[in-house]
């Protein structure tokens, strides 16, 4: 699920009804993982939305037409068309969230710094559960691996 888009969406979308229930469950539906781009067969959409078929064709021509949704790709024998979900700003044009091209979005407010631990390279010490003790060195296992070894054969030997 996208939090942004469907934030968007529930903050500016100029549509009411069906179109707005329709725009909101493509919006919850589209993600930065896949490029915010859709492919959901009408048929499924209409069930998720409560409305028929034809109402979701609608609603997607017209957000098309009103710059919402850009489609990428027609469909084509079993493959659903593919759309792209817009945020468009005061100017209509396509803003994606925070403006982040590629990478992991940083939330309004907070500082790169600040943002989950599993996107930086280093972790606070305060952040640590526990302390860890060092691994013990391969060289040091190996060591102890081939003198088991010896010692399995001097017993195996007598």
């Amino acid at each position: 699920m996208s939090g942004p888009s469907q934030s968007y969406v529930e903050r500016s979308s100029p549509y009411v009804g069906n179109f707005y229930t329709i725009h909101l469950r493509l919006g919850l539906l589209a993600n930065e993982t896949n490029h915010y781009r859709l492919w959901i067969k009408d048929e499924t959409l209409a069930k998720l939305c409560r409305c028929s078929t034809k109402t979701v064709q609608r609603a997607k021509q017209q957000m098309v037409k009103d710059g919402y949704l850009k489609l990428v790709e027609s469909a084509r024998a079993q493959a659903p068309a593919v759309y792209e979900f817009v945020f468009k700003d005061e100017g209509g044009q396509n803003v994606h969230p925070g403006g982040v091209e590629g990478g992991h979005p940083v939330p309004r407010g907070w500082t790169s710094g600040e943002s989950s631990p599993i996107y930086r390279k280093e972790i606070k010490e305060s952040e640590t559960p526990f302390d860890l003790e060092p691994l013990p060195s391969l060289h040091d296992h190996a060591a102890q691996v081939r003198a088991a070894i010896t010692a399995m054969k001097s017993l195996t030997n007598r």
